[in-house]
């Protein structure tokens, strides 16, 4: 559970940083600033996470599809 919070918190301070079309800026390795869209995937129902009980999963990617099945990052 605690795991569950501490994702949720690091998801949804990236979400507030978005902008109304999902996208931010961020720096380089370079140091260019590059506008970049997020994509969070719709998070997966408890019927579907009990499909994933026979597979040995990490307790916190569980905690994350329970917020977001998936993600891109920093699309460019």
């Amino acid at each position: 559970m605690a795991n569950e919070i501490y994702i949720n918190k690091i998801i949804f301070s990236l979400k507030m940083k978005l902008d109304k079309n999902n996208k931010m800026y961020r720096t380089s390795y370079k140091a260019d600033v590059i506008l970049s869209k997020v994509k969070f995937n719709e998070p997966l129902d408890e019927e579907e996470l009990n499909k994933l009980k026979d597979i040995n999963l990490p307790e916190d990617y569980i905690s994350f599809l329970r917020i977001s099945n998936g993600a891109e990052f920093f699309i460019d």
